[in-house]
């Protein structure tokens, strides 16, 4: 089957479908990542700016107030990056830090005492007896770096502190950031192409299933087509050959056959008018209690000559008026009827109306062989029958779907139970 070439272009759709699903699934997914990953690289940002100036800020307003400079404080500081020179007239001391391994090559990469601005600095600094710092930054080999210095006087001495800070563990953490979101997205889209394929698989899955049912009708009805057919041309073939009985006899073959497909074609355009909303509806106020007893009226004969019982049901109060149509429910009840008669040797059969919590209730139960269980659910399918050995000259296979489907113009459902003496029941539920 999955040879065919529509059964192979469901599949191909499949595919392509579950590509296009995963792919726009995956963008989506990309861009979001991509946005989350810019804010989350500005917050790391900021917040790594936010800690260097709370830092400077904190440790130069510790200088500024004390003449003693604690080895504790820097010893804090170089712990968080930071590489520490002090500079005085009488001695020079640097605090190394191991997230700058190379700082005094940055340090003397930039020498900052070659500029105008430093000295500018240095010289208010002096003259107005003030404590005076400055910032800024440079990139080396690619990495970015925060330099600080300052010039502290007091009392008893005066001295230059420089700062220097990389910005190199904060890169690596935007960048395992990034790898982090692209193994997510990696992860994901597998995910995605998996989750899409078997979501698009389900989605098809009724398509796929209408489809099989399209080439069994179609084989069904063109081999139930083709029987007639064959007798007929058989009848036509010995009738040059047969007397005068003989070809009466084939001729009412042929006819009989002709009805038989005249009727099978029938069905089958009714059935497709009706699945397509093409066939014309007339919905009034009617008593439900004049169809059933005409349908009883059309059937009592054939129950009867068959020998069966015959029960018409009514509940004591009058049924209500309903909108429905006449025509349509008749041709429905009519259908159960036939089915009931056909599949019930002895016994009864039963045609009933009542009104259950204020809702309409038809029933049609016999006292036949019955439906099994495992069969329930396929009995309203096209051409198919629940009893093989049945005759199919009697029906075309398409009544209970053509039922169904009447059912449906009236939004109501038709359930089959199997009647406690034996048989079943046919129940259409109204709204």
């Amino acid at each position: 089957m999955s040879s065919h070439p529509a059964m192979q272009m469901i599949k191909n759709l499949q595919i392509r479908l579950t590509i296009y699903l995963s792919v726009f699934l995956t963008i989506l997914m990309v861009a979001v990542c991509a946005i989350y990953a810019c804010i989350t690289s500005a917050n790391i940002s900021n917040r790594n700016r936010l800690e260097y100036e709370n830092n400077i800020i904190y440790f130069y307003s510790y200088l500024y107030q004390n003449n003693i400079i604690s080895f504790s404080n820097i010893s804090q500081l170089t712990d968080k990056g930071f590489y520490v020179e002090l500079s005085g007239e009488q001695c020079s001391q640097k605090y190394r830090t191991a997230s700058i391994p190379d700082a005094e090559t940055v340090m003397d990469r930039l020498d900052i005492t070659q500029t105008s601005e430093y000295w500018e600095n240095y010289y208010d600094a002096v003259r107005q007896k003030i404590p005076v710092h400055s910032e800024s930054a440079f990139r080396h080999e690619g990495i970015e770096y925060w330099v600080s210095y300052a010039f502290i006087q007091n009392r008893e001495r005066s001295y230059t502190v420089t700062l220097l800070y990389s910005t190199l563990h904060e890169k690596l953490e935007i960048r395992r950031l990034c790898m982090t979101f692209s193994l997510v997205c990696l992860c994901a889209t597998i995910v995605l192409f998996i989750i899409s394929y078997y979501f698009v698989k389900k989605v098809l899955l009724p398509v796929k299933e209408a489809y099989n049912k399209q080439e069994e009708f179609i084989a069904v009805a063109s081999h139930e087509l083709r029987s007639p057919l064959t007798v007929i041309k058989a009848s036509l073939s010995a009738m040059p050959n047969s007397g005068s009985e003989e070809l009466e006899h084939y001729k009412s073959i042929a006819n009989a056959e002709c009805s038989r497909m005249s009727d099978l074609i029938n069905d089958m355009l009714l059935l497709a008018n009706m699945k397509g909303g093409r066939q014309k509806n007339t919905f009034q106020d009617c008593d439900p209690c004049d169809i059933v007893i005409n349908c009883y009226n059309r059937f009592e004969k054939l129950v009867l000559g068959k020998g069966l019982l015959f029960h018409v049901s009514f509940p004591e109060q009058p049924l209500a008026h309903y909108k429905l149509d006449k025509d349509r429910i008749t041709q429905l009840l009519v259908i159960l009827l036939d089915n009931a008669l056909s599949y019930t040797e002895t016994g009864s059969i039963t045609l009933s109306a009542y009104e259950e919590y204020g809702r309409l209730r038809l029933c049609v139960s016999d006292t036949g062989k019955g439906i099994p269980d495992s069969m329930k659910k396929r009995i309203f399918d096209k051409f198919f029958s629940a009893d093989r050995s049945h005759s199919k000259n009697e029906h075309s296979g398409l009544g209970l779907s053509i039922a169904k489907e009447i059912a449906a113009l009236h939004h109501a459902v038709i359930e089959v139970t199997d009647n406690e003496g034996g048989g079943s029941v046919f129940t259409i539920l109204f709204p």
